[in-house]
């Protein structure tokens, strides 16, 4: 600036706060603190307790057994589905075609067969328990309390 001899300087204080290095916060410093694990607390429980298995008394084991005897039983009855290919080859005849087509159907057909034979096994199994009238981890022969 060029000084005029008619213009009087004045000086006026400005007051300057000084910055301190700690002060300066980034972006990510600033987010770091607010998403840091320690500040969002979970909520705070007993510690957990690992219980001990409880002994299975003698009557419940032969029914284990005879369950264990049943499922061997049962994979014996257990259906194999085919496998079937419904790739269709550039070079399919008519014939291949409908064998091929036949076979997707005749799979179909049979897992519907097999899923309301299994809706209709898991719908007498549901009833059967409610005729019984006790929850499902209650064995029969046990004294309860209905509440």
């Amino acid at each position: 600036m060029i000084s005029r001899p008619e213009e009087e300087e004045k000086s006026v204080l400005v007051p300057v706060k000084e910055r301190r290095k700690s002060d300066d916060w980034d972006c990510e410093s600033v987010l770091s603190t607010l998403t840091n694990n320690t500040n969002h607390p979970g909520k705070i429980n007993r510690p957990t307790r690992i219980r001990k298995p409880a002994m299975i008394p003698a009557p419940a084991l032969a029914t284990v057994e005879e369950y264990e005897e049943d499922e061997e039983l049962s994979e014996d009855d257990e259906e194999e589905l085919v496998e079937v290919s419904t790739y269709r080859p550039r070079d399919e005849t008519p014939e291949e075609k409908r064998a091929r087509k036949a076979a997707v159907k005749q799979l179909q057909r049979e897992a519907r067969k097999a899923k309301k034979e299994t809706k209709a096994t898991f719908k007498l199994e549901k009833l059967s328990c409610q005729r019984r009238g006790n929850a499902a981890d209650i064995r029969d022969g046990v004294a309860r309390v209905k509440l």
